[in-house]
């Protein structure tokens, strides 16, 4: 299980970020398959997210296929942090 919290924001920020131009973000590159991560560490790390405005619209409804990306979308916040924290 991956435990490198910062490399996993910084991931999806990136995965977000490069779909700006797209009408719906494709969530399926930043799932939790995608990222070689559990269902439930994915979720805490979306909701972490959400909670510290790096993103808006992860929605978790409660059970295993109950979350919602649809809207899914980087927040000023989150292009900050990425502009911040990417490795150089």
């Amino acid at each position: 299980m991956r435990t490198d919290h910062f490399t996993i924001i910084i991931e999806i920020l990136e995965k977000i970020a490069a779909q700006l131009n797209e009408y719906c973000i494709d969530w399926s590159k930043f799932n939790a398959s995608a990222l070689n991560m559990t269902e439930p560490h994915w979720h805490r790390m979306m909701a972490m997210m959400q909670d510290e405005g790096l993103v808006k619209g992860y929605e978790y409804m409660g059970d295993r296929e109950g979350y919602c990306t649809k809207n899914i979308r980087i927040t000023l916040k989150g292009l900050q942090y990425l502009r911040d924290n990417k490795p150089r």
